[in-house]
């Protein structure tokens, strides 16, 4: 009831036991509202064992309050839980908005994290190596973006200086390979 509640109130916090009366924990009812939506959720218990703290943390709780607590420790975890929550709304709008842009250019794109794992490539990206980003996210880039040899070029991966130099690299006069043998020339 609860669940159905929260979902159709759609609140901006939700202070959840860990016992509840009925076959299902206030951890499995989180596990639920945390599946459909991305309220913070607080939790209240006399349980601080490790495995119901290790339980509880799968959900990605934003407090968890041990019993008895005052009206202050309550209302300061509260706080706590819902800026966080603006923030983690705010940094979604960002990347939102930075997705949008970035895949909208005219030139294939791929960025990758600091060891050099796939996490965004655009739709010029996707359409040039013949793979689509749902499948490729997190991978190795090195594997993903390959050229032809050529002995007139650096044999460094342009993915290995860009990463080395803390630098955008772009790869002239270079013959791309796609997913599917494909050879694209690049600028």
């Amino acid at each position: 009831e609860g669940i159905a509640k929260a979902r159709a109130q759609q609140p901006d916090l939700v202070l959840m036991d860990i016992r509840l009366r009925g076959d299902m924990s206030g951890i499995e009812a989180a596990e639920q509202l945390r599946a459909r939506s991305h309220v913070p959720i607080v939790f209240l218990t006399a349980f601080a064992d490790q495995a119901t703290v290790d339980r509880a943390c799968e959900t990605e709780p934003f407090g968890y309050l041990l019993k008895p607590f005052s009206e202050r420790t309550v209302a300061t975890a509260v706080q706590v839980a819902l800026t966080r929550a603006r923030a983690e709304r705010a940094q979604q709008e960002r990347e939102r908005w930075v997705s949008a842009a970035l895949g909208c250019g005219g030139e294939a794109l791929v960025a990758v994290d600091p060891g050099g794992a796939v996490r965004f490539l655009n739709a010029r990206a996707e359409m040039l190596l013949g793979v689509q980003l749902k499948k490729v996210l997190g991978e190795d880039a090195r594997l993903l973006v390959r050229f032809e040899q050529d002995a007139s070029l650096d044999r460094a991966h342009p993915l290995d200086v860009a990463l080395r130099d803390a630098r955008v690299v772009s790869s002239s006069r270079r013959v791309l390979l796609s997913a599917h043998g494909e050879a694209h020339a690049v600028s």
